[in-house]
């Protein structure tokens, strides 16, 4: 029968550094941990997979509508008038974007620059704007 290869070796015990201490064990885990060959790809993956959305064009009655609204806001800024704003926000990355809804006092609104500026410190373009609410506009159209 043939004897076995490194026979006189197999059984010694494992050789330790007199000079070098041993590596901790996470140590040595991490040289052993995955190879991330393509850095980014994972990101890149998740961001091609996230969806977006359209602008939605608003009609001409809409148009007007909203118009109105933001005109009762605009007489109104002295009293600090709460308003909900439904907005189109821009993706910063690709295509298409997504709509947010945000709840706040109304500071101003520049007609020439076509934004709403609320106290928190958001600033809406106008061209993005969907929706716009609240207490004083409802009371304000009522009559």
């Amino acid at each position: 029968m043939k004897q076995w290869e490194y026979e006189d070796i197999v059984n010694l015990p494992n050789p330790t550094s007199r000079t070098h201490p041993r590596m901790p064990r996470e140590h040595r885990a991490a040289q052993f941990s995955a190879f991330a060959a393509l850095t980014g790809y994972k990101d890149v993956i998740n961001e091609t997979g996230r969806n977006t959305q359209e602008l939605t064009e608003l009609t001409q009655e809409q148009l007007e509508q909203l118009n109105r609204r933001l005109g009762i806001v605009l007489a109104h800024l002295k009293e600090r008038p709460v308003i909900t704003v439904t907005f189109f926000e821009p993706d910063k990355k690709k295509e298409g974007g997504a709509y947010r809804t945000i709840k706040g006092i109304a500071q101003r609104v520049d007609v020439n620059r076509q934004r709403v500026y609320l106290e928190d410190g958001t600033e809406i373009h106008m061209k993005y704007i969907k929706e716009l609410e609240g207490e004083i506009i409802e009371q304000s159209l009522e009559m």
